[in-house]
């Protein structure tokens, strides 16, 4: 249902000081932006927007010069955030790349992560690597929805990434896979990760294509 913000104006106004209504899709004060996208709607608490506080393009490096960079994923813990750019150019050209962002504790916003573009280092041609992708604190997954995994088409696979403090980068720690990779079972169009634990879902694996969920748990140190 529309939400109404009362209001008291003189019955003779005809140009608005402010957006009063914030979600009629209407320019009210007639200032060139709607609603939400107007920051006077920020004025009321009630209003339930989100404002734009940062427009992030994806650089050139890292990304086909042909292909469009097409960022298919986001995620952000903490500091940093994570974008998958499944046509980027990483270990070949179009098999995906990850690009990180990292906050400026000084301005509060986002830039590149100057340390590194994220890619698997066995990657091939549109593996889609990127597809999904999750971060937790020091851990980046990124599932690569079509990758070839024993031999099986667009079966589907799922990376595991650990940011290095001592020398400043995320290094490819592990390739994950189904027990039984399935033809067409896109593992990895699905990623999450909190502490260690990894869950990659394949939507087309399974019994009638109904999909399965995998859960990892990184084993104690011995």
């Amino acid at each position: 249902p529309t939400l109404l913000f009362p209001s008291v104006l003189p019955s003779t106004s005809t140009v608005f000081c402010q957006e009063v209504l914030c979600n009629d899709n209407i320019d009210n004060d007639t200032d060139g932006l709607i609603d939400c996208l107007d920051p006077d709607c920020f004025v009321d608490p009630d209003c339930g927007c989100l404002q734009e506080s940062e427009h992030l393009l994806a650089p050139m490096g890292g990304v086909g010069p042909s292909w469009l960079a097409a960022v298919h994923s986001v995620a952000v813990s903490e500091e940093v955030m994570v974008t998958g750019v499944v046509n980027g150019d990483g270990a070949t050209v179009r098999s995906g790349t990850v690009l990180t962002y990292r906050r400026d504790p000084a301005t509060g916003t986002f830039g590149p992560d100057p340390q590194q573009i994220v890619f698997a280092a066995a990657g091939v041609v549109n593996d889609a690597f990127g597809w999904s992708v999750a971060i937790h604190e020091n851990l980046i997954v990124a599932g690569a929805r079509t990758r070839r995994s024993n031999d099986e088409f667009e079966s589907g696979a799922a990376f595991v990434f650990r940011w290095d403090p001592a020398q400043e980068v995320w290094n490819e720690e592990q390739e994950l896979t189904a027990p039984f990779p399935e033809q067409w079972g896109h593992f990895g169009a699905d990623v999450a990760v909190s502490n260690d634990v990894v869950i990659v879902g394949a939507p087309d694996m399974g019994a009638s294509d109904n999909g399965m969920a995998f859960i990892y748990h990184y084993a104690p140190d011995p």
